[in-house]
This record gives structure tokens, C-alpha cells and sequence, in this order.
């Protein structure tokens, strides 16, 4: 019993609380600490993980193994965060049984327990009372077990919110798609969604690989196509009916993406 818990103890190195440090105080530490590390930012920071150096916003954490390199410096003013160091066996068990990784960026938001675990902790590390080591060990093991639940509710929340977005971008598509000839722009797409312009162009891309507008034009043009092979409307009245501007405009653009006239085409 005592070996098995041996293998989870968890010591207190060091701590901070919001330090008081001097304007533009920063981390450049390239060999890291010998020790485990945690840092929660109270303000926005420039921060260097595993996706090189960025900028995160206040609630943003991270966890550092034995000698990763540890880079960070405030936004504007002072550096306003809360650290420890540790050591132990059960530090690691507690990273891989939680799936906290480690070198990234967290956005936690909020943490109220943070300062009533670090202050317990202190008290404990203080009054050395008997079996102090196991009651330390055990507020250690608690705290990582906490933000393992809030990971683990963040990435399901994310998930959601991913299928939802997916399925309201491809309900669009569709509509968009079924009224080619009506003048789409990416500010009317986008305010049905309730994103701005530039966000709904990114998100749009990362969906179907292609922008809102040339993906429109190619369902533009693959209808002309269908028409021209198939129909005997006029290449004036195929233009109108797809969403072109003019004839000409049509020519234009089905050139573009074709290698060929619309009356060519039609010809074959």
C-alpha cells in the first residue's frame, strides 16, 4: 500500500500567487525548470507553445514537463499569473490519466479553485502536520482531476459546436445552390449565419475547401453546362437563369473555368 502510494506523492517546489513584477517582466527560461510546471495567465500573454509564439487571452494556462522551455511576457503592463513547481511520480500519472497536455496553450477561462488550492497547499507545506505529504499529494491529484473535467467539457463543447456550424453551413449551401440566380454576396451569406464577412469566409473554406463565391460561380457554371448539353434555351437566356450579369460576362467566366465558349461546348 505504501509503494502504491509512493507512486502518486506530489511535492510542492515553489509557488506564486499574482507576483508583483516590474513592467514588461517576462519568462525566457530555454532549458525550462527541472521541475513540473503550471502557469495560469490573469491578463492577456504572449506565449510560446507547441504552435510556436502567440498570443492568448487572460485565462489561458499551460503545463510545462522537466525541462521544456518556458517563454512568456505580457501584452502591456505588468505580468499578472499564478505558477507552481513540482515534483513526484504523480505528476505524470496525473497528466496521462487526465489527458492534460502539456507545452499548449489551454484556454480555461475562469478557475475559482485555482488560489483555494495553491493557499491549501502552502498551509499544508507550512504546518507539516503528520501524513502532510499524503494530504498535499491528494489536493494535487484533485486539482488536475478538475481541470481534466473542464478539458474534457471544453472539447465536448467544442465538438458541438463544430457540427452545428457544419450542419448551418451546408443547410446554406443548399439554399444558395437551389437560387443561383439570385445575386449572393458574402455579407448576406455571412449575416445568415451570424458571422462577420472575413469569419465567414474562413469558416466556409475550412468546410467545403473552396471560397463562398467561387463556389457559387462553379454551381453557376456546372448548371450552364447541364443546360447547354441538354436544353435549348438561349446562351443569353442559360446566363440570366444561372446568375450572370450579361452574356458576355457568362462567355467570360465559363471560359475561365472550361477552356472553352458556351457555343463551342454546345457544338460537341
Amino acid at each position: 500500500m505504501n509503494d502504491v502510494y509512493a507512486l502518486r506523492r506530489i511535492e510542492i517546489v515553489a509557488s506564486g500567487v499574482l507576483p508583483s513584477h516590474a513592467p514588461g517582466f517576462g519568462v525566457d527560461y530555454r532549458d525550462g525548470n527541472p521541475e513540473f510546471g503550471f502557469v495560469y495567465f490573469h491578463s492577456p500573454v504572449v506565449l510560446e507553445d507547441c504552435n510556436g509564439r502567440l498570443l492568448h487571452p487572460a485565462g489561458t494556462a499551460i503545463f510545462y514537463l522537466p525541462h521544456e522551455p518556458r517563454f512568456y511576457y505580457p501584452v502591456e503592463g505588468c505580468l499578472q499569473h499564478t505558477w507552481f513547481l513540482a515534483i513526484g511520480p504523480g505528476v505524470e500519472q496525473c497528466l496521462r490519466d487526465y489527458s492534460i497536455p502539456t507545452f499548449k496553450g489551454l484556454y480555461l477561462q475562469e478557475l475559482p479553485f485555482l488560489l483555494t488550492f495553491i493557499n491549501d497547499v502552502r498551509q499544508e507545506n507550512v504546518a507539516l502536520q503528520e501524513y502532510y505529504q499524503d494530504a498535499i499529494t491528494d489536493l494535487f491529484h484533485d486539482f488536475y482531476c478538475k481541470i481534466g473535467v473542464i478539458l474534457t467539457k471544453n472539447s465536448d463543447a467544442t465538438t458541438s459546436k463544430l457540427r452545428n456550424r457544419a450542419k448551418t453551413l451546408n443547410e446554406l449551401r443548399l439554399q444558395v445552390h437551389a437560387d443561383i440566380a439570385r445575386k449572393w454576396t458574402v455579407r448576406e451569406m455571412a449575416e445568415s449565419e451570424g458571422l462577420s464577412p472575413s469569419r465567414f469566409a474562413i469558416e466556409y473554406r475550412m468546410e467545403f475547401g473552396v471560397s463562398p463565391i467561387d463556389d457559387l460561380i462553379d454551381a453557376r457554371i456546372n448548371r450552364a453546362e447541364y443546360m447547354l448539353t441538354h436544353l435549348t434555351s438561349t446562351i443569353k437566356q442559360i446566363a440570366k437563369e444561372c446568375g450572370f450579369n450579361s452574356e458576355e460576362h457568362f462567355s467570360r467566366v465559363f471560359y475561365s473555368r472550361r477552356g472553352c465558349s458556351p457555343g463551342k461546348l454546345r457544338k460537341r
